[in-house]
């Protein structure tokens, strides 16, 4: 749908093995069989009722996947996740970067799978507003999973780096309609300082790596 998103069953044989880095959302969901894969070269084993969430930017390599697997996978463009308005949160955003698989209840699984279904009704069907009402699905299920990351995420020990980030991303969430100056910034500079380096540095990393 205009290249912003996919739905598609995945079976046994259908991934690649080769590295490759995302520019997109990827949600898949395991019915059946399992999979092992590396996420950000961490491995990471995905079976029955698991489902992974991987944020755009990260690097995917497939290991093995048995033969009976099935599952569901949507792509999601970085365009259309930003249309979609949800508030940043940045506990969950480093949750989904250190634990990207996650084991659904048996309600959690069947609300996926309507989901699912919802979406395709909504593509077969040929709606004529078929993308907001996807929008609108899709809100629904992140604001749904949201009470899940939530619950997961208050267990997370940030570290002091981690944690004076997320205070500064509330900070922005709470005053950013009122001050739209620097002077926000002002008790956070030496970690924004920090944070360009290290971001700088992790680009360096990329690029020498070729995987720009």
């Amino acid at each position: 749908m205009n290249d912003d998103f996919y739905i598609f069953d995945v079976a046994g044989n259908d991934l690649s093995n080769h590295p490759f880095k995302i520019d997109m959302y990827i949600c898949c969901i395991c019915l059946q069989g399992e999979s092992i894969g590396k996420i950000n070269l961490l491995p990471h084993h995905m079976s029955s009722s698991k489902m992974s969430i991987n944020v755009s930017g990260q690097i995917l390599e497939q290991i093995s996947i048995s033969d009976d697997f099935k599952g569901i996978c949507i792509f999601m463009s970085n365009d259309f996740i930003n249309s979609l308005g949800l508030p940043y949160n940045f506990q969950t955003y480093m949750l989904l970067q250190d634990n990207p698989v996650l084991d659904l209840q048996s309600g959690q699984l069947e609300a996926m799978i309507s989901y699912c279904t919802m979406v395709r009704k909504v593509i077969e069907n040929k709606h004529p507003y078929q993308l907001d009402v996807i929008r609108h699905l899709t809100c629904a299920f992140f604001y749904g999973m949201g009470y899940y990351f939530h619950e997961i995420s208050k267990n997370k020990i940030l570290s002091n780096d981690e944690a004076l980030m997320d205070n500064f991303s509330k900070e922005v969430q709470l005053f950013y309609r009122k001050e739209r100056k620097g002077t926000l910034l002002c008790g956070q500079t030496t970690f924004i300082r920090r944070l360009f380096i290290n971001h700088y540095k992790a680009c360096q990393w990329e690029n020498c790596c070729g995987m720009d």
